[in-house]
């Protein structure tokens, strides 16, 4: 169907003028069925505008969708091919980041997208906006002084990195030779998994007005495309090569979304691919799930990597599986295993001998150390790093991960940043890392760097110099980047307030609470409330600092984050407990105290020591909120005149100040005051004197004259009125922080839930029993779980007569004697579990099962029965535990109701595979006697005549299959003078002698082949060879051994209980006839070979006896 008239104007009118417009370079067709851009309308634009070059194209979802489809593409066929020079040289005047040049010139070149210096996770956003500029830049240089006008029809089937050229595109005044008229059909709605992307481009487009209504036309009919991407096995390929360019041009959503398709296709639908395929797929789809922080996806995925890697001795799928797994544990803040993962990454590194996958291993260890730079606020410490490694990152061109090392692992001591003036000649380390920045293009990491002198020179006290890294930070993106210039605000009024400017750190703190709102960033609306209350508390207006600290805490509860950037919440709960006290609500300062202590008490503990590693566990210190502890219990002991105890604890709060310095600023003159009356009521006016002259020292070196005012009246006991200000938020902006929440616990509850969905469909896999051993079965399964939800700790266990089975037992305690008797006895007393946090009020409630554990370290516990026929059957109990501090990358601190239902529903379900599995290996025990005895003989325990061809059927089978030849040697045995045994001494003593004889034989036969009775007194020996010699011994030592029995005189004397004399010619033997082939082929042959032996037995026994024969072909 061609244009309406309605479009074809509107889209002539932005070719003819689009050019001189502003925002002209962009037109979305907004209209339902009844337009399509076509060849015709094509043809047209080309005749009015010879020199324009026109790109026609659909999005159509049965294909994979390339990365920034079609301009990438387009940019490669309609204007190549490229010399290694040309594109060198296009880069460049493209102004390419550093970083990207490698992925472009390789896609220039082949097709195929290859980058050279690997992607930090923290960097993903600023490089998307880079490489999405650059394509812009490209097609717009490659185009020259030629017009590109783009026709695009289904725009809602874009993806992301196509929106993301499109957005940058109107962004960019300088780019006025491309056009792109894109149709979005109502009538089709974009694929669930780009709505949210979809919805905001199309509110960013209705925005700057580039939506145009055509409702005239005909309804249309469906074009014929499929709404589903179409998996073909023949185009893998193909698949490949698109999914990798996705990846490498960090369209991971769109990535993801096939990787997905295909990966349930391997694993559930189990459709037939190629070892190396499916090697390459997992491997992409773990990488994309790191870069997209689903840790615990990558984790599963690595599972299956383990899989695979069981099926070959393929050393860089093993390096790659350690490669991954370290990374996600080090991104997942789980230090120590990805430091092991690490280990063992170098260890295949070294067997490899590959000096490329020996730097990469070792820098991961160099990152495991920082925590891959991940959600680091600031380095605290100087991090030990092997030279060789700064050698190799040059050697190899990883010049960001060589310029973080020098940022965060060097410099960091404070003793530097005490004076502004010569801070650019102190950090040698800093400023090679700030050099090699530049080279690169990097201006995220520049901030991030600036950021981390920043929160070093503040917390050491050093506020102007903090102050002058913020005015670096402030050119790098003074007008560029909203998000960026919101961080600024809050770190200029959190200085600002150090530096007792209130009024101008409350507006700095109000700009930043705008942006973040209007941004949606609902967690740095929770850092600025805190902020704030920082600042009210400095005032002493309590009232405020309460309700501002209270809304935080209700952010961090609903959003279930693990901490603020700039606060764990033991420090979020000490400070609300401190305003509960300076308002008088005694109840919530002690409920709040009570809280705080939970989540320290680790620390608290003399007796608990961390092991000293080289890790860095944190980027933050504990000290802060140990001090905040100590200081408000002994207010609150002052409160009950429990004066001794109370100075214990400000001591204890003082030892924590020496780790804070910097800190001290907001809440050190308030300590120092009420030390100093505690120390009067004790009669040590000489100590309380000291304390407020310390303090006010070190106010008047921080320029703070208000608070050496305040300390000053104290040290002379005059009454000191602070300055009244106004710092009370908006009624309308609390309400409107009160929306954004809801809005985001929402959505982020709705992620949640599509995480648990994906994870069910994986999970119906995990627990199908085939032929799994139990182990197989549970292992893999609750290792999954741990990850996706990231449990630290597990204990599932059977319950039954037979005592209980211990499924799964990650804890370090067995389940036992009184941890037993107390567990289960809780479980029936509580038959419907619990989930708690020491976060939650009802956390006291369960310390008697918490305390079977390791009780100081358990922060979420959930706790789960499983009854049938109301006998408990099984028990699970789920932890996760206290962190050295709980400002780290880890996805979730709690468990709540909401886990729940979802854990009980995934363990019955393992547990009914658990059952099912016992019952089948019951059935199979039974089934296996009664085939073993099917095919067994009662008396000698050898194969009877079933047995017999049954396992020589097998063996042909077998060879057959795997193309090889079955050689058989088949020795017919009869045994000499069994009757005169019947028949002198009776049955029991026959069957003596046929389990005699049967020993014999199998213990001279060994591996060599298996033995037969083949009815009454007859045996057949198979030998895996057709070697007549080797026949012919075996036949002479069974000679030699039933000569040795003499009769077997011994074993009937013994049976008859009386000494008898068995005649020499009397005397038990055998006659062997023999038959060999050098491939049996089918059972009738070996009917033949039994014949044959049989034939020559005859012989034998016609002869004389008590000899063996060969069949040969003249018998």
């Amino acid at each position: 169907m061609d244009m309406n008239s309605d479009a074809e104007n509107s889209i002539r009118n932005r070719v003819r003028l689009g050019l001189h417009a502003g925002n002209g370079n962009f037109l979305l067709l907004r209209h339902y069925n009844t337009l399509v851009l076509s060849e015709s309308g094509k043809a047209q634009i080309e005749q009015e505008n010879p020199d324009m070059l026109v790109c026609l194209h659909d999005f159509k979802v049965s294909d994979i969708i390339s990365v920034f489809e079609p301009f990438l593409d387009f940019a490669r066929s309609a204007f190549g091919p490229f010399s290694e020079e040309q594109i060198d040289g296009l880069l460049e005047e493209c102004k390419v980041y550093s970083l990207h040049k490698s992925v472009f010139k390789s896609f220039f070149l082949n097709g195929l997208c290859v980058r050279e210096e690997n992607l930090l996770i923290d960097e993903v956003a600023f490089e998307q906006d880079k490489i999405a500029s650059a394509v812009v830049n490209i097609v717009s240089r490659l185009a020259g002084d030629r017009q590109v006008i783009f026709l695009l029809n289904d725009m809602q089937y874009a993806n992301g990195s196509s929106m993301h050229f499109i957005h940058n595109l109107i962004e960019d005044d300088a780019c006025h030779n491309i056009i792109v008229i894109a149709a979005y059909n109502e009538a089709k709605v974009p694929l669930s998994h780009m709505e949210p992307l979809w919805d905001k481009f199309y509110r960013y487009i209705c925005e700057q007005k580039l939506v145009t209504e055509t409702s005239a036309g005909v309804l249309g009919s469906p074009n014929g495309n499929f709404n589903d991407f179409i998996f073909s096995v023949d185009r893998l390929d193909g698949y490949i090569v698109k999914i990798n360019n996705l990846l490498f041009c960090l369209d991971f959503l769109q990535a993801n979304y096939y990787l997905e398709i295909i990966y349930k296709m391997i694993t559930v639908e189990e459709i037939t691919i190629a070892w190396d395929y499916k090697c390459e797929i997992i491997k992409m789809y773990t990488l994309v799930s790191i870069y997209t922080q689903n840790f615990s996806q990558a984790l599963l995925l690595c599972e299956k990597l383990k899989e695979l890697r069981g099926q070959s001795k393929d050393l860089s799928l093993e390096h790659a599986y350690y490669y991954f797994m370290c990374m996600a544990h080090m991104y997942n803040g789980k230090l120590d295993e990805a430091d092991k993962y690490a280990g063992k990454c170098l260890e295949i590194a070294e067997k490899q001998q590959s000096d490329y996958d020996i730097f990469i291993a070792k820098l991961l260890g160099v990152m495991v150390k920082m925590s891959g730079w991940h959600n680091i606020f600031f380095c605290a410490n100087d991090i030990p790093v092997d030279e060789e490694v700064l050698r190799m990152a040059e050697e190899y061109h990883f010049w960001n991960h060589l310029s973080h090392i020098y940022v965060y692992a060097y410099d960091n001591q404070p003793a530097l940043f005490a004076d502004e003036n010569q801070i650019d000649s102190r950090l040698v380390y800093f400023n090679k890392g700030i050099e090699v920045m530049k080279a690169l293009g990097n201006e995220y990491f520049m901030m991030e760097a600036y950021r981390n002198n920043i929160m070093i020179a503040s917390t050491n006290g050093f506020f102007k110099t903090a102050n002058y890294y913020y005015e670096k930070c402030h050119e790098l993106v003074k007008g560029k980047d909203e998000y960026e210039e919101a961080m600024i605000y809050n770190g200029v009024g959190y200085i600002s307030s150090a530096m007792e400017e209130y009024d101008k750190a409350f507006r700095c703190y109000n700009c930043a609470l705008s942006s973040f709102l209007k941004m949606e960033r609902i967690d740095y609306v929770g850092e600025t409330l805190y902020n704030i209350a920082i600042n009210c508390i400095m005032t002493q207006d309590y009232k405020n600092a309460y309700e501002y600290l209270e809304m935080s805490f209700k952010i961090v509860k609903e959003m279930k984050m693990n901490s603020l950037r700039v606060c764990n919440i033991s420090k979020l709960v000490g400070l609300l407990a401190l305003c509960s006290h300076y308002i008088g609500n005694e109840l919530k300062c002690a409920i709040y105290i009570e809280k705080t202590r939970l989540f320290l008490e680790h620390l608290i503990d003399k007796n608990y020591v961390l092991e000293e590693k080289a890790i860095v566990h944190d980027y933050t210190m504990c000290n802060d909120d140990l001090f905040i502890y100590y200081f408000i219990y002994g207010l609150q002991l002052m409160e009950n005149q429990s004066y001794e105890e109370a100075f214990t604890n400000f001591e204890l709060a003082e030892g924590c100040l020496d780790e804070s310095v910097g800190n001290q600023f907001y809440i050190f003159g308030q300590y120092t005051i009420e030390f100093a009356r505690l120390c009067r009521i004790l009669g040590n006016d000489e100590e309380a004197e000291r304390q407020l002259k310390l303090a006010i020292e070190f106010y008047d070196r921080q320029d703070c004259q208000e608070k050496v005012a305040q300390l000053t009246a104290e040290l002379e006991k005059v009454q000191y009125v602070f300055q009244k200000r106004s710092l009370c938020l908006s009624e309308e902006l609390k309400q409107e922080i009160d929306k954004a929440l809801r809005h985001a616990s929402v959505y982020k509850e709705n992620q949640e839930q599509q995480k648990r969905m994906n994870f069910l469909s994986a999970w119906q896999k995990m627990i199908e029993i085939g032929k799994k051993t139990k182990k197989e079965l549970v292992k893999p399964a609750i290792n999954a779980f741990v990850h996706n939800f990231n449990i630290d700790r597990l204990m599932l266990v059977k319950c039954g007569g037979n005592g209980p089975e211990e499924l799964f037992n990650n804890t370090g305690y067995a389940f036992e004697g009184d941890r037993q008797r107390h567990i289960e006895g809780f479980f029936q007393r509580n038959r419907l579990g619990f989930s708690t946090s020491k976060i939650n009020n009802n956390y006291t409630d369960y310390l008697d099962i918490v305390s079977l554990f390791a009780k100081k370290k358990v922060c979420s516990i959930m706790g789960l029965p499983f009854y049938y026929n109301d006998t408990l059957k099984a028990v699970m109990v789920a932890y996760i535990e206290m962190k050295d501090n709980w400002h780290s990358p880890t996805n979730r601190y709690l468990l709540d109701e909401s886990d729940y239902a979802v854990f009980e529903f995934l363990m019955r379900q393992l547990l009914s595979s658990i059952d099912m599995l016992e019952a089948n290996d019951k059935i199979k025990h039974m089934n296996d006697k009664l085939n073993h005895l099917a095919v067994t003989d009662k008396l000698t325990g050898l194969y009877n005549r079933e047995g017999f061809y049954g396992n020589i059927s097998r063996m042909i089978r077998g060879r057959r299959k795997a193309g090889k030849r079955l050689p058989v040697t088949i020795m017919y045995i009869d045994l000499d003078n069994f009757k005169y045994y019947n028949d002198t001494f009776g049955h029991g003593v026959g069957d003596i002698i046929l389990t005699g004889m049967a020993e014999i034989f199998q213990k001279e036969v060994g591996e060599k082949g298996f033995v037969t009775r083949y009815g009454g007194d007859e045996f057949l020996i198979t030998l895996y060879t057709d070697d007549e010699a080797c026949a012919g011994q075996l036949a002479k030592d069974i000679y030699d051994r039933v000569g040795q029995e003499d009769g077997f005189s011994k074993a009937v004397q013994k049976k008859l209980g009386k000494r008898i004399d068995i005649p020499k010619a009397h005397q038990i033997s055998c006659s062997i006839g023999i038959s060999s082939r050098k491939s049996l082929s089918s059972e009738a042959e070996l009917e033949k070979m039994v014949k044959e032996a049989d034939k020559v037995l005859y012989d034998v026994k016609k002869a004389g006896k008590g000899s063996y024969k060969f069949y040969a072909l003249s018998c």
